[in-house]
């Protein structure tokens, strides 16, 4: 077998360092992704972290409320937006719900779905 003559020496060399660098760059590709999926993970658990404890701030407010404690209103909280159902017995007591929920740190937007009339 005869030796490569040089002028085709050089360019399977220069294709076969192609391939290798290409090689190295998905690997770097995939490292980024998972450290990207991680930080979003992270991120998300950080987030139904403080809608817990912004859901259980609204719950004590309310139940701390004279006006509110005897009512049956549900809190679910998701990226900050607070959604509220139940049933209140009048109109002053809805927007009390209301209010006591906007002061709780952490609150971005009241959905307020608590309905007038009576419970049960």
């Amino acid at each position: 077998m005869k030796p490569l003559t040089p002028p085709i020496r050089w360019p399977l060399l220069a294709v076969l360092v192609l391939a290798l660098s290409a090689c190295g760059r998905q690997d770097d590709d995939d490292e980024l992704g998972a450290a990207t999926r991680q930080d979003a993970t992270a991120a998300e658990r950080a987030q139904a972290s403080a809608d817990t404890a912004i859901t259980a701030r609204v719950r004590t407010a309310l139940a701390a409320d004279e006006q509110l404690r005897a009512t049956q209103i549900t809190v679910d909280t998701r990226n900050g937006q607070v959604t509220m159902t139940g049933v209140v017995p009048d109109a002053q007591s809805r927007e009390r719900a209301t209010t006591l929920a906007s002061a709780v740190d952490g609150v971005k937007l009241i959905n307020n779905q608590v309905a007038i009339g009576r419970s049960g």
